[in-house]
């Protein structure tokens, strides 16, 4: 027990703190960029080629991160995971469970103890070790895919682009979301 404690953490700790710091990051600099500019649209082509750096510089890590061809093999799933997927957002934020439940008591009392229920059942769920792989496999890409689509959306305000480039983008973001996929009928739907 003292040698792990001396050895520091593990590979996979210090690459989960290392992800953590750079999405801290990447969200300071976007709360930054958003604080300067006018809700319309980018103007100027420093900014948008700033916006377009940082679009390909997540579309890079992205291509490192995850494999197109692994997020395109999950195809049938269990409902027990498709319930995850359609929950993750709930389930992934305790305080907006809070705040659920705390927007249910004052305005409908009586849909609390469901409410409740419904997020014990959720977090009891168990999931076998393929059904895991697959859930973190596919909600790290969601992740990372949000976040490049906001980028995204923002290069599409950029007057000071060319259309093509923004379209050349568009299709390379649209390649991802392929991949990633959604959910019909506990079938994850690749061809979008």
């Amino acid at each position: 027990m003292n040698e792990e404690m001396k050895s520091g953490p593990s590979p996979e700790e210090k690459q989960r703190l290392e992800k953590i710091a750079q999405e801290k990051e990447e969200s300071e600099w976007l709360q930054d960029y958003l604080s300067r500019q006018p809700q319309e649209e980018v103007t100027t082509p420093e900014e948008a080629a700033e916006l377009v750096a940082r679009f390909e510089k997540l579309t890079l890590a992205f291509d490192a991160a995850h494999s197109l061809e692994a997020l395109l093999s999950i195809e049938e799933i269990s409902s027990d995971l498709a319930e995850l997927y359609l929950n993750a957002p709930i389930l992934d934020n305790p305080l907006r469970i809070i705040a659920d439940i705390k927007t249910l008591e004052k305005h409908n009392p009586t849909h609390v103890p469901i409410y409740k229920a419904k997020i014990e059942r959720l977090q009891s769920l168990v999931l076998n070790d393929e059904e895991k792989r697959i859930y973190n496999l596919r909600m790290a890409a969601r992740k990372d895919y949000d976040y490049m689509n906001m980028i995204l959306g923002f290069i599409k305000k950029c007057s000071s682009l060319p259309s093509d480039q923004v379209e050349a983008l568009a299709k390379r973001s649209k390649t991802y979301s392929n991949a990633i996929g959604i959910l019909r009928n506990n079938k994850i739907v690749h061809d979008l």
